[in-house]
C-alpha cells in the first residue's frame, strides 16, 4: 500500500497490531481487505492514511466475510454482537410481559387492579393518591353502576315513594 510510506512503521504496526492476532502476514492482510471490498479498488492517496487503513481493518474484520485468521477486532465484534442479541432478545420478553401486563389490566380484572393500587396507596398513608386512583379507574361494564342508587339512612324517601 504506496500511501502508507510516508506514515511512521511504529504507528502502522500499532494500527494493525490492535486489530489482528500474530499470524497474519501482509499477504493474508490485502486479501481480507480485497474480499471485503468487492471488487472496488482503494484509494490512491487518501488524505488520512492511518484512519483510511482502520475503516478499511474495521470493514474487513466486521463484514460478512470469515478472516483467514483469528483477530482481535473479529472476537470483540461477535462478542457485541452476541451480547447486543441476547439484549434485543431480553428486551422482547419484556415487552410481551408488559403488554400482557396491560391487556390483564384492560381486561375484566381492571377494577381488582385499580382497587389494590388504591389500597396500597392508602397504606403508605398517601391518601390523596388513593382517592385520585379510585376516582379515576373506569368501572367496567357490568359492574356496580349498572344497580340502581342505594338510598343511604337519613337521606329521606324516594321521590315516587314507597313500593310495597
Amino acid at each position: 500500500m504506496e500511501w502508507l510510506e510516508g506514515v511512521p512503521l511504529p504507528r502502522v504496526a500499532a494500527t494493525i497490531g490492535a486489530r489482528l492476532g500474530p499470524d497474519w502476514t501482509a499477504e493474508a492482510v490485502l486479501a481480507a481487505i480485497g474480499r471485503s471490498r468487492g471488487g472496488r479498488e482503494l484509494l490512491a492517496a487518501p488524505d488520512r492514511p492511518l484512519g483510511y487503513l482502520c475503516s478499511l481493518l474495521e470493514d474487513a474484520l466486521t463484514g460478512e466475510h470469515e478472516p483467514p485468521h483469528p483477530a482481535r477486532r473479529r472476537e470483540r465484534h461477535l462478542q457485541k454482537t452476541a451480547a447486543a442479541t441476547a439484549r434485543d432478545a431480553t428486551r422482547e420478553q419484556w415487552a410481551a410481559r408488559e403488554q400482557a401486563r396491560q391487556a390483564e389490566r384492560a381486561g375484566p380484572g381492571h377494577g381488582r387492579h385499580a382497587a389494590l393500587a388504591a389500597a396500597r396507596a392508602a397504606t403508605r398513608g398517601d391518601h390523596t393518591a388513593a382517592r385520585t386512583i379510585a376516582a379515576t379507574a373506569p368501572k367496567p361494564r357490568g359492574t356496580d353502576e349498572d344497580w340502581p342508587h342505594t338510598a343511604q339512612p337519613g337521606s329521606g324517601l324516594p321521590a315516587g315513594g314507597l313500593d310495597y
